[in-house]
């Protein structure tokens, strides 16, 4: 049987208003109130009802809304040139956003554009279905969805690549990625880091991850040692030769990108 909202508010010593906004995230609601609203929520099992979330939506807000009970994850990835790594990152988000939709009242369907005829019968079929909020992902170019009936649709792409779609695009901030690993890798108490950043490829996704890099080594104190990042092809023991040369004690690794440390 499902969990009300007033069961929660009962389980949190507030009134079902009070408890309703605290769901929400209103800040009229004080953080402590939200906080125990909240936990008491995740306790009983509460699944907000989309049905009168839809309701609630039209009373307090003067703009149209659709139907929120089921999402789609659109994923194009087969379509990509790239092999099973780029499949996997695609793919490594997908349970954390389903986990992510059950909790706020709805369910996330994964959809592949090749299974369907083109991206308008595609567009057509969601529609049909009651669907109104598309996830998009792996989008190699503006083509790929060309026909796709954005306009029935609340769209949220996380974009690949330097295309930037027509919509609310969700994609990680690569430079604060880079300078967040050198820092930690600082905080384990490593002082000789080494930069691999390997072929360098004229796009701004890999100056993206390799900048930052080079500009945490510019801050370092006056006394610490600075290795020299090792660029270009880093096959038939250049990689070896640099490592024994610099003796860095820990190494990033910088590749379109990706950022891993070894």
């Amino acid at each position: 049987m499902r969990v009300t909202l007033a069961q929660v508010a009962s389980k949190a010593s507030v009134s079902k208003a009070t408890a309703s906004m605290a769901l929400r995230g209103d800040s009229r609601i004080s953080s402590k109130t939200r906080e125990k609203v909240r936990a008491a929520s995740i306790q009983l099992g509460y699944r907000p009802d989309p049905a009168l979330a839809l309701i609630a939506s039209h009373r307090w807000k003067t703009h149209r809304h659709g139907s929120k009970s089921m999402l789609a994850w659109i994923t194009c990835e087969d379509l990509l040139p790239n092999t099973g790594k780029t499949r996997s990152s695609v793919f490594s988000r997908l349970s954390l956003l389903q986990r992510r939709a059950e909790t706020l009242g709805h369910t996330l369907n994964i959809f592949h554009l090749r299974e369907h005829r083109s991206p308008a019968a595609l567009s057509r079929l969601l529609l049909h279905r009651g669907v109104r909020g598309v996830l998009f992902s792996a989008i190699p170019n503006s083509q790929t969805l060309t026909g796709f009936n954005y306009d029935d649709f609340s769209l949220i792409a996380f974009e690949l690549g330097l295309w930037h779609p027509p919509w609310h695009c969700v994609r990680r901030d690569v430079f604060a990625d880079a300078r967040h690993t050198w820092q930690k890798v600082q905080q384990s108490g490593y002082l000789r880091i080494g930069v691999v950043a390997g072929e360098i490829k004229s796009n701004q996704l890999h100056a993206s991850a390799l900048a930052p890099l080079l500009f945490e080594q510019i801050l370092l104190p006056r006394r610490t040692p600075r290795i020299p990042p090792l660029l270009g092809d880093i096959r038939h023991g250049t990689f070896e030769r640099w490592r024994r040369k610099h003796q860095p004690d820990a190494i990033i690794f910088s590749k379109t990108g990706f950022i891993n440390r070894r």
